[in-house]
């Protein structure tokens, strides 16, 4: 029986990745590095942001000297974006309300740092209906690894076997897997359906037509 859900954040809850893509991008140009967002995309999407810097200071090491130091510039970035976009993935959203108001226990598990998911969570009014985060300085080991989505099992009191994750990356989908829940999988092109099909548990185009029942 369900007791909780599990959202990731980007790409699931919010359209922020090709942002984040186009702010290391723009970063690293600011150092005379000129890659691509293509190069960006393939080790970007899916992992956390201490993950994502890891593999930044092993092609570039001389960019930028610390995490933080990087960080700053790309926050900027993406903060100047969204201040003039909608990237809220409203579907997403009205289903974790939802399964809210059914009386499950609501979590965000995600790469991020803290402070984005409370911003995320604050200026979408989702904050009543989230009982827990779990965000990058939580665990040591990012998805595919399942201590994400483990910790946030241990925080909900729940066993993994009752929670359901919602996410958009094959890395997290992986990692609810592994760490022994259902997922539901959230499909944008038809490459991602096939895909995801052989690892979640249901594959969607959109969270809109989530029904619970059928897991």
């Amino acid at each position: 029986m369900l007791k909780a859900c599990f959202f990731d954040l980007d790409g699931t809850l919010i359209d922020s990745e090709p942002i984040w893509i186009e702010a290391i991008v723009s970063a690293l140009r600011t150092r005379h590095i000129n890659t691509t967002f293509e190069e960006i995309q393939e080790f970007e999407i899916g992992h956390s942001w201490p993950e994502i810097f890891s593999v930044i200071k092993q092609r570039w090491p001389d960019a930028f000297a610390e995490i933080h130091e990087m960080e700053k510039n790309t926050t900027a970035y993406y903060e100047s974006v969204i201040r003039s976009r909608d990237i809220a993935i409203y579907p997403s959203m009205e289903l974790l309300k939802r399964l809210s108001s059914d009386g499950l226990c609501i979590g965000i598990v995600t790469g991020s740092v803290r402070s984005r998911v409370i911003q995320v969570l604050t200026h979408y009014s989702l904050t009543q209906f989230v009982n827990l985060v779990v965000s990058c300085e939580d665990y040591v080991h990012g998805k595919p690894a399942p201590d994400s989505y483990l910790l946030a099992a241990a925080k909900a009191n729940v066993a993994p076997v009752d929670c359901c994750v919602f996410e958009d990356a094959t890395t997290g989908i992986l990692a609810a897997k592994n760490a022994g829940m259902k997922c539901v999988a959230l499909a944008k092109t038809s490459e991602q359906r096939q895909e995801f099909q052989s690892i979640a548990d249901v594959v969607l185009d959109s969270l809109a037509s989530v029904s619970l029942d059928s897991l």
